[in-house]
C-alpha cells in the first residue's frame, strides 16, 4: 500500500475519475520503479558476470550469453525512469486537481 493512501481515499470521495488517475499513477510509479531497479541491477549482473567469466575463459558462451542482455536493460533502464515520471506526474495532478492540500489553508 501506499503511503499517500490517505490522500487517495480523499480524492475519490471528491472525484470517482480523479481518484481512478491516481490509482494508476501509484500502479504505474511502483512499476516503473521495479522496472528501473531491475534493468539496471541485470545490466550490472551481465557486466560481471560476462566480464569474470571472459577473463576466466575467453569465448566462453556461457560469458558471452550475458552481453546479449545488455542492450534490453540499456533500452528498458530509461523506458522505465520515464514511465515512473509519467506515473508520478498522474498522481500530482489528481492530487492538484482534487484540492486536498487547500482544505487547511487559508486564503
Amino acid at each position: 500500500m501506499s503511503l499517500d493512501y490517505p490522500d487517495y481515499l480523499r480524492i475519490r470521495e471528491r472525484s470517482r475519475r480523479l481518484g481512478r488517475l491516481w490509482m494508476i499513477g501509484d500502479r504505474g510509479y511502483y512499476l516503473g520503479l521495479l522496472g528501473a531497479v531491475l534493468a539496471l541491477s541485470t545490466a550490472i549482473a551481465a557486466v560481471i558476470v560476462a566480464g569474470l567469466g571472459g577473463l576466466v575463459s575467453p569465448g566462453d558462451e556461457r560469458a558471452l550469453r550475458w552481453w546479449r542482455l545488455l542492450p534490453g536493460c540499456i533500452i528498458a533502464f530509461p523506458a522505465c525512469v520515464g514511465f515512473l515520471f509519467v506515473s508520478a506526474s498522474l498522481k500530482a495532478v489528481a492530487h492538484r486537481r482534487s484540492g486536498i492540500h487547500d482544505e487547511g489553508r487559508d486564503g
